[in-house]
């Protein structure tokens, strides 16, 4: 008889029978004799044992299958309690440290950061040896090209001598840095060389004057667009206050125009007030390790309460954010 033959003598059999006979049914002499009930395969006498205790199972009723089953858990959580208290037990004891069962706490998200801007920025990244400051709640990267301002030009140093520096690259860089980094907080860093008098291309701008707030309100409004495209918050920090009574008023005359480019752009900008942080009545104030300038040069001390107050900040942008 055929395979296809075999299979459609027995396609009528019940569902249980054709079950059991998967393989095409064994020669008499194959299949082994056990009890006196007729011919039976080991298998199947093991399917019946197993059935008959499944029946015998069953016919207990569903409360005492339930008490039984709390019973054997309950008896099992109190013999696990029992060996760990005989285990602290003895640990104590025996001066023994145990090992404590408590979940970790989940590490904190850091916010990616991107600080840009002229002297103080480079300064911040000096002080680290031009590696990202360790944190606790951010990661940032602070980006500077020396000798340049946010505002275009080659500034007068002393008054007659253009400072001659390549800074056409700058806003390339910001927004390469930025875009890099995927930041989701932008700061702006300036000072107070960005009030000085300037040559741009044919033209001579004066110190603090009006060609040349329109200038730098234009270089804001660009380095705005260039590093916030995905409308991710820009902290502009005001310029900090100076000893030098001339650096004071042009940390003055820079603060205000920054005022003015904050008010331009509520949604995005965010002025933080870095004067105040660093400033008592015009003077700076010592920090933790000392003064936090030094000749002109951000210390160490100063720049890490620099990173303090714009990690601050940070946060609190973020929280105004998701609110």
């Amino acid at each position: 008889m055929s395979r296809y033959a075999k299979w459609k003598h027995h396609r009528h059999l019940s569902k249980r029978r054709r079950r059991e006979i998967k393989d095409p049914p064994l020669a008499a002499k194959d299949i082994p004799v056990v009890g006196g009930r007729g011919k039976k395969t080991l298998r199947r006498k093991i399917r019946s044992k197993r059935r008959k205790l499944q029946r015998r199972f069953k016919k207990l009723p569903r409360l005492a299958r339930m008490v039984t089953t709390i019973a054997i858990g309950v008896a099992f959580g109190f013999a696990a309690v029992g060996v760990t208290d005989a285990a602290i037990s003895a640990s104590k004891s025996s001066n023994v440290p145990t090992v404590s069962t408590r979940a970790r706490p989940r590490a904190v998200r850091r916010t990616r950061v991107v600080v840009i801007g002229d002297g103080l920025a480079f300064g911040l990244a000096a002080i680290s040896d031009f590696k990202p400051p360790v944190l606790k709640t951010m990661n940032a990267n602070a980006v500077a090209l020396l000798g340049c301002s946010i505002t275009p030009g080659a500034p007068y140093v002393d008054g007659t001598t253009p400072l001659v520096a390549k800074c056409d690259n700058f806003f390339n860089v910001a927004a390469f840095s930025a875009f890099s980094a995927e930041s989701e907080v932008n700061v702006v860093l300036t000072g107070p060389e960005e009030a000085l008098a300037r040559i741009a291309g044919a033209k001579n701008m004066a110190a603090e004057s009006p060609q040349l707030r329109e200038s730098f309100l234009a270089s804001l409004d660009r380095l705005r667009t260039s590093i916030t495209t995905r409308n991710q918050p820009l902290l502009i920090a005001t310029a900090p206050c100076d000893d030098n009574a001339v650096d004071a008023a042009r940390s003055k005359w820079v603060n205000a125009i920054l005022k003015d480019f904050a008010d331009l752009h509520p949604q995005v900008v965010r002025l933080i007030d870095l004067n105040a942080f660093l400033c008592a009545a015009g003077r700076l104030k010592d920090q933790a390790g000392g003064p936090p300038f030094k000749n002109g040069i951000l210390t160490k001390s100063g720049g890490a309460s620099v990173w303090s107050f714009i990690e601050r900040e940070v946060q609190a942008a973020k929280g105004s954010v998701a609110h």
